[in-house]
């Protein structure tokens, strides 16, 4: 093996766990870390997230139009189900694991197994709860397996386990739900041995290799007889693995210590360079010191920093020699100068230099024309030495030395957290690399790859030309148990094909009318929000006469005709959505209405009088279109749909085939002078000079004999100043649009904080206090740092504080939702 890959031979590892009279206990003793799972005492509350991600993939299907109880109504609900036995006979005579079939697609399992029945022709169809087990958990094998390099050692063993384990499942109601049953914990385990790989997945060792194919060889054996066998290979897993993991922390360890070796080298370096600036910029100079500095007294002094700091005896008399030689050689040279001094200096020079240039010709090279230069001082009649003018910053931080960190990558290092995973590009293909190390300050990081034979280093600006090119973006969790993983990535998966079928309309393939409106909503990000959008509506005519004339079928053709000619004319920019059967809409981003008004009348000139054919009916299609501008700082996405809605009503009564533009009229006017309004008492609401104020309302627990407390929602309220209450919605509306909902959002906190802590007997008897967000707070740094800064500290039960996030918010910020969630539980919140 290579140096850097024998730390994982299993001779080296066995020897280690020989050399160790207490493995055993540790062994036992460090189970759960190892495993990744619960305390026993805790397994049975665990929720049952398979059988939840079955449910969603059930309703998944159902809303894709394939869900399985579908294939009852043909006739197979009179057919007996097989049983148990008879399944496990006929996955008995099936190749249930097959190498060859590693990262491509196959049948699904089920209707393999349907396929053997059928074959076998008997009268016996798969019992439906048998089908959602082996739905259930083939689908997470597969997502397990989609971890791996395709042919990897470690994927080829779990694959080979996969047939037993699914008999299993179908067996024994506890696997693969419960985390500490042994068969899941032998999948986890052995998925850590990729600690033991390279990148490819090869096992360094082939003796571990080996190993790991006996126990393998000893499951698939004899699981089938004795599941107890799952236990004892477990066992012998964890053994093993105990030494392999430290090995990898020890590795770890010294890539870390390397990195900040480095660092501390690269600082040593910058302070030195600026301590030469301050003394040498703007000056003349002879030439032959700054050779100096170059022939390795600044690595001297470097050194010396390092060391000791900035101070001391040793670092005066580095800086003490350079003055020397200023003075000996400079302009203003004067004083006794002899043949014996100028030995003296040399020699000091040739002695410390001697310490750090290691190029013997060079260094003698130097100090022999530095001899002499020193010689012609002493001569009347010697030409002077060479003098340079030093410009600033000439002796200042090299590139990529500065310490500080630009406010542009400020984000960017605050999102850095050592011990999470990314997938980084190296050679053309994806690794999982953990951030190892960080500098400080955060102007450089490191990550090592699985088994830490390997180490990248990035400076925040290279890191971030990394993420930009798609070449560095945060990995999968691989510190979570191989199971639990595949169970989060699939359960994420599900979520967003149920997202994406909600967006989506099923017969065109086009956005319903949620994703448009979600996709207008992405253009109110800050960053684009003071661009103008073109948005249209498209309305066909004679589409209720085709229903009616030709049918559903023809009428559902019809709208996927339409649909594709209106894309094929649109522009690959555009994005387009289905709002009815005889109706489109268009976003034209980045576009103003005027300059997407001739796209707009190109469009309907290519697709005006649309020929349709069914059977003897022949129709030529019509259509009108309305267009309205969208800027996201003055009005909804809603409100512009509406205003080309309207648009297109008017092209509408003037004929077929015509468009029309949204002219602004009064009603509109006075919405934006009403807005402005808000936007100059909006400060003067938030300083408490008054207007806002808190209410709430009661929540009751309605179960009889519930233990359960009532909470109280926390509302908003809001009194003009003549001291009549104002409906709140026009207020947040107008806040929203101002993007100002963080600011309000916090007020609220502040006040029921404040509230809560000033009233500890009345919030014992409650339940809770519930805070409503906003979307965009959920991705406010401000509301975070103002929670991180409060809850700490603060002077009430935080678990008594609900944060409520709408449905919409947390689809239209899932990644936001998440961090938010995940942090605001550290401080005991809801």
């Amino acid at each position: 093996l290579a140096p850097d890959r024998a730390d994982y031979s299993l001779d080296r590892i066995l020897a280690t766990l020989n050399a160790s009279r207490g493995a055993a206990t540790a062994t036992r003793a460090a189970r759960t870390p190892i495993q990744g799972g619960l305390p026993p005492g805790q397994a049975a509350a665990r929720p049952d997230v398979l059988h939840v991600l079955g449910r969603l993939q059930q309703a998944a299907r159902q809303m894709a139009g394939r869900d399985a109880p579908a294939r009852a109504s043909t006739g197979a609900e009179g057919v007996p189900a097989a049983s148990l036995s008879e399944l496990l006979m006929v996955m008995n005579g099936m190749p249930l694991a097959n190498p060859a079939s590693l990262g491509s697609p196959i049948l699904p399992l089920t209707e393999q197994i349907d396929a053997r029945i059928a074959r076998a022709g008997e009268a016996r169809r798969l019992a439906p709860e048998h089908r959602q087990i082996l739905d259930t958990t083939s689908n997470l094998f597969a997502r397990a397996r989609a971890d791996f390099v395709p042919g990897s050692d470690v994927a080829s063993l779990l694959q080979r386990l996969e047939g037993p384990l699914l008999k299993l499942a179908l067996q024994d109601t506890d696997f693969p739900k419960q985390p500490d049953h042994p068969a899941r914990q032998v999948l986890d385990l052995i998925e850590q041995y990729a600690v033991a790989a390279d990148d490819q997945g090869r096992i360094f060792d082939a003796k571990l290799q080996r190993f790991l194919t006996l126990l393998v060889d000893r499951v698939c054996s004899q699981a089938d007889a004795d599941p107890g066998i799952f236990e004892a290979v477990r066992d012998s897993l964890e053994k093993v693995l105990l030494p392999i993991l430290q090995i990898r922390r020890t590795r770890i360890a010294r890539l870390q210590e390397a990195s900040e070796g480095r660092a501390r080298i690269r600082s040593a370096r910058t302070r030195v360079n600026a301590a030469l600036e301050q003394r040498l910029a703007g000056r003349e100079v002879p030439a032959m010191l700054l050779r100096l500095l170059d022939a390795g007294w600044r690595q001297h002094l470097v050194l010396l920093e390092m060391r000791a700091g900035a101070q001391g005896d040793a670092w005066e008399a580095g800086i003490a020699v350079l003055d020397r030689l200023f003075a000996w050689l400079g302009p203003d040279a004067g004083g006794a100068r002899t043949t014996g001094a100028a030995q003296a200096l040399l020699n000091a020079i040739e002695r410390t230099l001697a310490t750090v240039n290691v190029d013997a010709p060079l260094l003698a090279a130097f100090i022999d024309e530095l001899g002499g230069q020193l010689a012609d001082a002493l001569s009347p009649s010697a030409p002077g030495p060479v003098m340079i003018r030093v410009p600033a910053c000439r002796l200042g931080a090299l590139p990529g030395e500065a310490d500080e960190v630009p406010s542009a990558l400020r984000p960017l290092a605050d999102r850095l957290r050592v011990g999470d995973w990314w997938d980084i590009s190296l050679e053309g293909s994806q690794v999982p690399m953990q951030l190892i190390w960080i500098s400080q300050p955060p102007s450089s990081c490191a990550f090592a790859n699985r088994s830490a034979t390997h180490k990248v280093e990035f400076t925040l600006a290279e890191l971030a030309r990394q993420i930009q090119h798609g070449a560095a973006k945060p990995g999968k969790d691989i510190d979570l148990p191989l199971i639990e993983r595949s169970e989060h990535a699939l359960f994420d998966e599900t979520y967003q094909s149920l997202l994406n079928q909600a967006m989506h309309d099923p017969l065109t393939g086009l956005l319903n009318r949620n994703g448009f409106l979600h996709r207008m909503s992405q253009l109110a990000m800050p960053a684009q929000a003071d661009k103008a959008h073109a948005v249209g509506i498209i309305e066909f005519d004679q589409f209720r006469m085709v229903y009616n004339s030709c049918g559903v079928e023809a009428a559902e053709a019809l709208a996927r005709g339409l649909a594709s000619a209106v894309r094929a004319q649109i522009g690959p920019d555009a994005v387009l959505a289905g709002l009815r059967d005889d109706t489109l809409a268009f976003l034209l981003p980045n576009c103003s209405r005027e300059a997407g008004c001739p796209a707009v009348d190109g469009l309907l000139e290519q697709v005006k009088d649309y020929p349709f054919q069914h059977e003897q009916h022949h129709y030529s299609i019509g259509f009108n279109i309305g267009i309205a501008e969208y800027a996201p700082d003055q009005l909804s996405p809603a409100e512009a749909i509406r205003r080309a809605d309207s648009a297109c009503i008017t092209a509408k009564s003037q004929g077929r085939n015509r468009m029309q533009t949204y002219e602004q009229a009064s009603p509109q006017l006075l919405s934006q002078e009403s807005l402005m309004d808000w936007a100059g008492r909006l400060d003067a609401f938030l300083n408490n000079d008054g207007g806002l104020h808190l209410r709430c309302q009661q929540v009751m627990p309605i179960g009889a004999g519930t233990s359960l407390l009532p909470y109280y929602e926390i509302l908003l309220g809001i009194e003009s100043e003549a001291g009549l209450m104002i409906e709140p919605a026009h207020f947040i509306s107008a806040v929203e649009r101002l993007q100002r909902s963080h600011e309000v959002d916090i007020w609220v906190m502040r006040k029921a904080f404040d509230w809560i802590a000033a009233n500890p007997s009345g919030v014992a008897a409650v339940g809770g206090f519930a805070i409503n967000l906003s979307a965009t707070s959920l991705s406010n740094p401000e509301v975070m740092c103002y929670l991180q800064r409060v809850l700490p500290d603060s002077d009430f039960p935080t678990d008594k504080i609900i944060f409520e996030i709408t449905e919409s918010a947390a689809i239209e910020s899932y990644g936001a939702a998440q961090d938010f969630i995940r942090e605001i539980r550290r401080y005991g919140c809801k």
